[in-house]
């Protein structure tokens, strides 16, 4: 009997458009992943910054109120943590955009090179 079913849905979905996957669907299913990594990358670019100025001035907080820098709290520690992978993330980034750069254009001193990439 579920033989038949089958059959039946089988056949009905041969008739109709495919509808859209779930992986598909959504706003980020408009952009490129191409698109999507340069908006990773400058989201980065500027939380880092941020990032590390609230460390600093969250560890200036913590001299004058608690009498140490540092305490290795699980907050601190994970905002330590964050600032480790976008550092990495960064490093990486940078380093695979100096190669491909060396690619197009003639090697030069230019240490601004990455970083202006990002203001383009």
């Amino acid at each position: 009997m579920t033989e038949g079913l089958n059959r039946q849905r089988d056949v009905a979905s041969k008739d109709t458009p495919p509808s859209r996957t779930p992986e598909s669907t959504g706003i980020l299913a408009n952009f490129s992943l191409e698109q999507l990594d340069e908006l990773a990358y400058k989201s980065v670019a500027v939380g880092f910054p941020l990032l590390t100025i609230g460390i600093i001035t969250g560890a200036i907080w913590a001299e004058s109120a608690w009498g140490s820098y540092w305490s290795w709290d699980p907050i601190e520690t994970w905002a330590l943590i964050t600032w480790f992978v976008f550092l990495i993330y960064l490093h990486a980034k940078n380093a695979e955009l100096e190669r491909f750069s060396c690619r197009l254009y003639p090697p030069r001193l230019d240490s601004f090179r990455p970083s202006a990439r990002f203001l383009a």
